[in-house]
């Protein structure tokens, strides 16, 4: 069901896939963010997970897919999370805006208000240096400078596709995504 969850190892080289611990019911992982500074692994359980997992942050152990359950964030359904070269760690919650996230406490607070249903990015992408969070909703890129108050702007339109599913800023200042 579009409730359950289910991490995958993928091999690029072999062109394979393969389950990475059991099939996590009702638990429904929409976001995942590896930090930067310990390679740690987290999800949060979203808006379909059952009633007392929803906003839950969890650590996902790198050899058993086992899980430590953090804590609640607060947000019931955090579409997507990312980490900051700093190890801060951010989502976005529709009609909520930018959040940000305590990966040891899971204490989240909206860090930018955008209380509008009009954009619902999939998406989520920091620049290496740390200036730019790169949002994707559906065919449209957006974008805040860190340390400029509240100002989320669209930086472009009509990317191919017709949905932005991930979003990745590689190293060299170039965004990498995929669409369906």
């Amino acid at each position: 069901s579009e409730r359950d969850s289910q991490f995958l190892y993928v091999d690029p080289q072999k062109q394979t896939s393969q389950a990475f611990g059991p099939l996590f019911r009702d638990y429904n992982f929409e976001s995942v963010a590896i930090s930067p500074a310990n390679y740690r692994l987290y999800a949060a359980a979203a808006g379909l997970a059952i009633k007392a997992r929803r906003g839950m942050l969890y650590l996902v152990d790198p050899n058993t897919a086992e899980l430590a359950a953090i804590g609640n964030t607060g947000f019931n359904d955090i579409e997507d999370m990312t980490f900051r070269y700093d190890g801060t760690l951010w989502g976005w919650v529709d009609g909520k805006g930018i959040i940000q996230i305590n990966p040891e406490t899971a204490y989240s607070y909206v860090r930018i208000p955008f209380r509008t249903k009009k954009i619902a990015p999939e998406g989520l992408a920091w620049t290496a240096d740390g200036r730019f969070l790169y949002l994707a909703d559906k065919t449209d890129l957006w974008w805040w400078e860190y340390g400029d108050g509240s100002t989320l702007s669209k930086k472009c339109q009509n990317l191919p596709g017709d949905r932005v599913e991930a979003l990745v800023a590689l190293d060299d200042g170039r965004l990498m995504f995929s669409s369906s």
